[in-house]
């Protein structure tokens, strides 16, 4: 894997559009954009496997979603197009050009609908296990992982999430427990649940449009997914690459980080 080089990254707060928000920034400043998306639960660090390989060609800048990471929680924690606006708002605020958009499970939908909705201008888009465009997703793990409390909890939700058993998983689950037991935490992820699920399903959107994209589009699943499924090919747009890893869980871009890097390089090279 590809980790982080502290002397390159730059992990910090700033103040943004009036808001508190946290930022991971590598690579040359000149170099090609690309804007990275966490998941529900996650923030910036979650992209540490990839950072390093990615700042090697791009001008990677990773955004904390409200109430994640070092980002304050604000009302658009709730359903999450108000999230697409959140993020175009701060992108606008960077003064971002046109970049490569990466996501992942939630960010990965921010991300599309962005796009959809033209709210944010992309030269490539690559959505990683994406959120809220599959029929099979598991509600009560994503309650589960909203309410954290002990130790145990955290290893078992580390586990659902990688498919396979890792090494080590009480290292991961540490880090999960630290960021998910907070007071703080615990209220924007139930926020969130709040304003897109009732009775655990997943409240009614607008289908995809995919003909909005102006961009390239590639999809990348792990195989072993079972959080949120890969969606049957008639739910997806035809002709576009979709890369389903083996052995992979929910989270690939961590647990086959070379793998993915190795996608999001050639995705963006090859516009």
């Amino acid at each position: 894997m590809s980790t982080v080089n502290p002397a390159r990254v730059k992990y910090r707060q700033i103040e943004l559009a009036g808001q508190r928000v946290g930022l991971l920034t590598a690579g040359p400043p000149e170099a090609v954009p690309m804007l990275l998306l966490h998941g529900f639960s996650g923030d910036a660090l979650t992209w540490q496997f990839n950072v390093g390989a990615l700042a090697r060609h791009h001008r990677v800048t990773a955004i904390d979603l409200p109430g994640h990471g070092l980002t304050e929680a604000t009302e658009q924690i709730g359903y999450w197009r108000g999230m697409v606006d959140w993020v175009a708002e701060i992108v606008a605020a960077l003064e971002l050009p046109p970049a490569h958009l990466a996501g992942h499970s939630l960010g990965a939908r921010i991300l599309l609908g962005g796009l959809e909705e033209e709210k944010l201008a992309g030269l490539s888009l690559s959505l990683i296990s994406c959120a809220g465009i599959s029929p099979s997703y598991d509600y009560e793990f994503l309650d589960r992982l909203s309410r954290i409390e002990t130790m145990a909890d955290a290893v078992a939700c580390v586990l659902r999430l990688l498919g396979d058993a890792p090494d080590q998983p009480e290292r991961l689950a540490k880090g999960l427990f630290q960021k998910l037991t907070t007071p703080a935490a615990k209220a924007a992820l139930r926020a969130y649940l709040a304003s897109n699920f009732a009775e655990g399903r997943l409240l009614p959107a607008a289908p995809v449009r995919w003909d909005a994209l102006a961009c390239p589009l590639q999809i990348i699943w792990g195989a072993d997914d079972g959080i949120v499924q890969l969606p049957p090919p008639d739910w997806l747009p035809a002709g576009i690459a979709v890369h389903l890893l083996d052995r992979v869980g929910h989270l690939p871009h961590m647990t086959a980080a070379d793998r993915v890097n190795a996608l999001l390089v050639a995705h963006a090279g090859a516009t």
